[in-house]
């Protein structure tokens, strides 16, 4: 499965790439899609990326069942982030699809938005929160990886 055919998934790489730039200002994801010297410069056309597919995206496209904002209500100690996108609806798309490929290792999981940042800021996490243990995280995150979704494995602190 090439990835260069599935904008869903080439807008997730931009997305994830960015996350590490914006909280740990290394460009290191950035420079493997780009190959450019200049961060602020890769990260711009990420974010371009990232901005074309949300504003190409229909609005009721893959609607699920994720929550939106507040805490997550799941119970588990582990949840993965596989996105960040632009808006809300277009996280529920990536998470609805992502749900549809990812098997067993998903069917207790669920799917839920968090809006961080403010006005062009904003982005919302995709992420499946509920996992048992750092274990059945991880299996979802391999699963997930052998579609070609990028994916981090977090504890739930809520």
């Amino acid at each position: 499965m090439d990835v260069a055919d599935q904008p869903g998934r080439q807008v997730q790489t931009h997305a994830l790439a960015l996350m590490p730039y914006g909280l740990l200002g290394t460009p290191v994801g950035l420079e493997d899609i780009w190959g450019h010297h200049d961060p602020t410069v890769m990260a711009a056309l990420s974010l371009a990326v990232v901005a074309a597919f949300a504003a190409a995206e229909p609005a009721n496209a893959g609607k699920v069942a994720a929550k939106s904002a507040g805490a997550p209500s799941a119970s588990g100690d582990w949840q993965i982030q596989i996105s960040a996108a632009s808006s809300d609806d277009a996280a529920r798309a990536l998470l609805a699809q992502a749900k549809a490929e990812g098997g067993a290792a998903l069917k207790t999981a669920s799917p839920y938005t968090e809006a961080v940042g403010n006005g062009a800021n904003k982005v919302y996490r995709a992420r499946f929160i509920g996992f048992q243990s750092r274990e059945a995280a991880t299996s979802a995150c391999d699963a997930l990886r052998q579609r070609s979704y990028d994916c981090m494995l977090l504890p739930d602190h809520g």
